[in-house]
């Protein structure tokens, strides 16, 4: 049994043959929305990536899916992307958020050569959803908490497909 390359997320078994992926400096953010509202995150990029193309993806128990790109392009998801700002963000937005919306998303850019296709993963986000209810006591319905990590995500052993990581109240 071959090991992985240490450079390739063990959650990316359906691409690993045509799929390189590189986690440098991870930003993590936790969102958590009322049903029904509209989810937003942001995802800073490096400014060598301002001119690639910007991909979310959604963790699943065992693969993970593209929920936004060049070539897909999901109902309810939109991507503002700034160029001209000196940080460069990318906006996401996911209206009338439901059950099946919470769960782990990756930014990510992507570069290609000739040959091979390489996402750059810089930012994961946890969406939560929260009942509408239990937030009458919160002055806000929304509330974002950033973490910054440096080079601290596990893709190996307890890497995050394999830990609980999801909070769902309703």
């Amino acid at each position: 049994h071959n090991e992985d390359p240490p450079h390739l997320p063990h959650f990316l078994p359906d691409l690993r043959s045509e799929l390189f992926s590189f986690i440098t400096a991870v930003m993590m953010l936790r969102v958590m929305v009322n049903i029904g509202e509209t989810a937003s995150f942001s995802c800073e990029y490096s400014q060598n990536h301002i001119n690639d193309p910007k991909i979310i993806f959604k963790e699943g128990k065992d693969s993970i899916e593209t929920i936004y790109s060049r070539w897909k392009k999901k109902e309810r998801f939109s991507i503002s992307d700034d160029k001209h700002k000196n940080i460069f963000i990318v906006t996401v937005s996911i209206s009338n958020v439901s059950v099946r919306d919470a769960g782990v998303y990756w930014c990510g850019a992507e570069t290609r050569d000739t040959y091979l296709t390489f996402i750059s993963l810089n930012t994961k986000i946890q969406i939560s959803l929260i009942n509408m209810k239990e937030n009458l006591l919160r002055s806000s319905a929304l509330m974002i908490q950033s973490i910054n990590q440096s080079q601290s995500l596990s893709v190996r052993g307890s890497a995050p497909l394999e830990t609980e990581i999801l909070s769902v109240r309703l």
